[in-house]
């Protein structure tokens, strides 16, 4: 799905032989809800109003990241299905 998306100006989304989406991956990514992901490891200090609120809870935060839909997402998405090697 990487190669897909530094390689190709257009993708196209096939589920059992019938194209369910295409386009750029951009115009794909906006199929899905706007969103981004919040990835939280809970352990250590915390610095932010939502890691305080975590460790008010009794939370600590290990490792925090963030990131935004990609084509493995979009496929999920319309699919239901992981994409098989």
């Amino acid at each position: 799905m990487e190669e897909a998306e530094r390689l190709a100006d257009r993708i196209v989304i096939i589920d059992h032989g019938s194209v369910v989406a295409s386009g750029t991956l951009a115009a794909l990514v906006r199929l899905l809800p706007p969103a981004q992901t919040l990835h939280i490891d809970i352990e250590g200090t915390l610095d932010a109003a939502v890691l305080h609120a975590l460790a008010a809870g009794g939370a600590r935060v290990r490792h925090l990241s963030s990131g935004r839909a990609n084509l493995e997402d979009v496929f999920l998405a319309l699919t239901g299905r992981q994409l098989r090697d």
